[in-house]
């Protein structure tokens, strides 16, 4: 069995695909909360209240939505921590700063076991590189 060789590059763009799925998978979630608060003509549902006044109630629609606390989760960083052994993970003559996973900045560390001997603690971050803003 061949087996292709494991680089820093090829680490990195893996778990920044996964990041990337998992923040597509928390945005439908989000949305999926949101629409809740939406009814099948897209308008708001709403709370109608009475109030009262001067000149007897004055009845109220108050959307529900302001009343939902606002959760915008969303994945900035990441730090992984690998005990690898270096022979298993081929450098091809990568540096950091070769490390350009779509959307993310990553850095990466490897540290040799104690007295040179295996196994080596590899430690990678990815930063997320926000998107640049929209011109309106």
């Amino acid at each position: 069995m061949s087996s292709t060789p494991l680089t820093l590059s090829s680490l990195a763009e893996a778990v920044a695909a996964a990041i990337t799925e998992a923040q597509a998978r928390i945005d439908a979630a989000q949305r999926a909360d949101l629409e809740r608060f939406i009814d099948e003509n897209g308008r708001p549902r709403a709370l109608t209240v009475r109030l009262p006044g001067p000149d007897g109630e004055k009845v109220v629609d108050i959307p529900l939505l302001s009343f939902a606390a606002p959760t915008a989760l969303r994945v900035t960083e990441a730090t992984l921590e690998f005990e690898i052994d270096p022979a298993d993970l081929v450098l091809l003559g990568e540096s950091v700063a070769d490390l350009t996973p779509d959307g993310f900045a990553a850095h990466a560390t490897v540290t040799p076991g104690a007295d040179g001997r295996k196994p080596a603690t590899m430690t990678l971050r990815l930063e997320a590189i926000p998107a640049p803003a929209a011109n309106t």
